[in-house]
């Protein structure tokens, strides 16, 4: 099984997780982790372990505790590292991946990049090409995470608190307020109902999940606007162009299905698989050969032109810089996107009880 459907099963068997542990009306996140917390030893001996590493990795990031979210995650995933023959990168060099994906775009109509939920710096490369593809006539954000009533709402002024669970993250809501300002219509193409049909036969669950997200991105953008240039972030392996096998049964990935359906070819990209983690021993060895290089999020191209990829679905893997801590925080908040600190007057700071 691939790397990214094994993510993708892990993502559907998150629905079985128990309600009482969503984020609360307010939006507030930190209830929830102390409640994880205190009840950590008693997760991790249960058969829940695997979804409570995932559901904690994803608390961890909107709590901006970047590197606990990463090891949260690696110990549910427990991917081991891949072989590769690195020879065969000989001569391949480090390119900007906003600077290529905007050269592609002048000959595509969709370019689909997909983020790792638990990782907020994989929402950087969506969040940078907002602004170069807009100005390549890209009109159309779509976002797995949206909530549906966006559907009927596509240009609001400002996500909301239940615009997307994701959302709550403080990132993954900068990128959606970005897109509202540049002028973006958001586009939610998830299905919604996978949670009121959760089944054992997740071959099934995520081939139906598959197709919904397909139809709704032809339904609702080109089946009115046949000529529309979009931009679509995706969780995971959603962009996959190939099939994949689970067990006896075949996967067929939402942008194979999308490609299919429509005609039209999505550039896609890979925006997770080349990143830091906290055991240098679940690191591609590619991205261990080449992360002291990378300074931006970039894409290997070889000689001829061509970008690195593991597979014929996907058009190119993207490198993320290792992280650098700078004051508790990620020192991409202020080298990408140009946050500030500000300090709080301890009069400000309200105690707890």
């Amino acid at each position: 099984m691939c790397i990214g459907l094994f993510l993708l099963l892990a993502q559907n068997q998150l629905q079985s997780l128990d309600e009482a542990t969503r984020i609360p009306p307010d939006g507030n996140p930190l209830p929830i982790w102390e409640q994880l917390v205190a009840n950590q030893d008693r997760y991790l001996a249960s058969p829940d372990k695997p979804l409570f590493l995932q559901y904690k990795a994803a608390i961890d990031s909107f709590l901006g505790l970047t590197s606990e979210a990463l090891a949260s995650f690696d110990q549910f995933a427990g991917l081991p590292p891949k072989r590769r023959d690195l020879g065969s990168l000989k001569g391949w060099r480090l390119v900007g991946a906003v600077e290529a994906i905007t050269r592609v775009a002048s000959n595509r109509q969709v370019i689909m990049i997909g983020e790792a939920h638990h990782a907020p710096q994989t929402r950087l490369l969506t969040t940078e090409l907002l602004e170069p593809l807009w100005r390549k006539g890209f009109r159309y954000l779509a976002i797995e995470d949206l909530n549906e009533r966006l559907a009927k709402d596509p240009q609001p002024s400002y996500p909301r608190i239940g615009d997307g669970y994701y959302l709550d993250e403080p990132i993954f809501g900068n990128l959606v307020r970005t897109a509202i300002k540049l002028g973006y219509k958001l586009v939610p193409y998830d299905d919604g109902t996978r949670s009121k049909l959760y089944s054992t036969d997740f071959a099934a669950q995520i081939n139906r999940r598959e197709e919904l997200e397909a139809k709704h991105l032809r339904d609702r953008i080109f089946a009115k606007d046949p000529h529309a240039r979009v931009l679509v972030h995706v969780g995971f392996a959603h962009n996959l162009k190939s099939e994949s096998s689970l067990g006896s049964s075949t996967i067929v990935t939402m942008a194979r299905r999308f490609k299919t359906m429509t005609g039209i070819n999505p550039f896609c990209v890979d925006g997770y698989t080349l990143m830091e983690h906290p055991d240098p021993a679940h690191e591609d060895p590619v991205y261990r050969k080449y992360h002291t290089r990378v300074q931006k999020i970039s894409f290997l191209i070889s000689t001829d032109g061509r970008f690195f990829s593991e597979d014929d679905g996907l058009d190119a893997f993207a490198l993320l810089p290792r992280v650098k801590t700078v004051g508790g925080r990620a020192g991409w908040l202020r080298t990408d996107l140009h946050r500030h600190t500000v300090q709080v007057p301890h009069p400000n700071l309200v105690p707890r009880p």
